[in-house]
């Protein structure tokens, strides 16, 4: 029999490991290039979730967890409380491509990595058996917006939005931290919890609508419905089947939460995945997906578009604050 060479085993991280995560963000918040630091991969990614099942939220928020605790997830890893709330923090505060390593692979096309899925709230849906839209429900309307799109805000309701923000991440975040001034604030474009708050089929868009905010969202954007991220605010249109309160809506909001109006991106009928939020006023709800075989001749099928600082709080990169 032929003699092979056989290559040596594949040596793989261990993401849990204590200090790990925190290692990972304080190379982020350093400033080194993006090229200077590896990421996650997908596949450690995936598992990034058991970290919500060492502890019940319903018990203990991720902000009180002792940094020095050792957690022990469902699969009987250890992780300490410092790792959970470092990696929770670097969610809420940039965007996956930070500490992702995508390689060729699109988001679009594996939208269970997208920041379209709260990996927080997934984990806690899986083991904990709390559903999404549990947490829109708890947000209580401490601030929510009028019927011309402006906020209106009682004392804590930032805190407790924020609380919620970290557990949604930076795709769907209302709050923000702002190194200026070393502060948690509103963003300027409301995100998820914020358009929960108005309710009623009215802020649905009809496919009419929907189209309009496709067409007209892409600007000068390229690539397609499906494919695009950038958005373009909206004129209000004059034709009387399209709704201009979700108009005022859509340009109010910022570009995630556009993107999820008009069913673009991640969103995309093609690209949904069982685990993302694909809808504001019920978090755990599957709008109709437009973009399927039966009206892909009623005009609503794609075209092609032609047209450092807060790390200190959680011992990161510095001293605790």
């Amino acid at each position: 029999m032929k003699q092979f060479n056989f290559a040596a085993p594949k040596i793989y991280r261990e993401i849990f490991k204590p200090g790990g995560l925190v290692s990972l963000a304080e190379e982020i918040y350093s400033g080194k290039d993006r090229k200077a630091y590896k990421g996650l991969t997908l596949d450690e990614f995936a598992k990034t979730p058991t970290l919500y099942s060492t502890f019940n939220p319903r018990e203990l928020s991720i902000l009180d967890l002792e940094d020095e605790t050792v957690y022990k997830t469902t699969n009987g890893k250890e992780v300490l409380g410092a790792d959970i709330k470092a990696f929770t923090m670097l969610m809420y505060d940039k965007p996956r491509t930070a500490y992702l390593e995508f390689g060729r692979v699109k988001q679009v096309h594996e939208t269970m990595y997208s920041g379209a899925v709260p990996y927080p709230l997934l984990g806690f849906k899986r083991f904990h058996n709390i559903e999404y839209d549990k947490w829109r429900k708890m947000f209580d309307s401490g601030a929510y917006l009028d019927k011309s799109m402006n906020m209106v805000e009682e004392d804590g309701a930032l805190e407790k939005a924020f609380k919620i923000d970290i557990l949604l991440g930076n795709t769907f975040s209302s709050t923000q931290y702002d190194a200026s001034t070393d502060q948690i604030v509103w963003k300027d474009s409301p995100g998820l919890l914020l358009l929960s708050t108005l309710r009623g089929v009215g802020y649905r868009p009809n496919p009419e609508t929907l189209q309009y905010l496709r067409i007209k969202g892409m600007g000068n954007h390229r690539g397609s419905f499906a494919s695009s991220y950038g958005t373009a605010r909206v004129d209000i249109s004059k034709d009387e089947k399209i709704d201009n309160d979700i108009i005022n809506m859509y340009n109010k909001a910022g570009t995630p939460m556009r993107l999820l109006m008009s069913q673009r991106w991640a969103w995309y009928g093609n690209h949904r995945c069982d685990d993302m939020i694909m809808d504001f006023q019920d978090w755990g709800h599957k709008p109709k997906k437009y973009d399927t075989v039966e009206n892909a001749f009623t005009g609503l099928k794609p075209m092609k578009g032609t047209t450092g600082g807060i790390g200190a709080h959680f011992g990161i990169g510095g001293s605790k604050v």
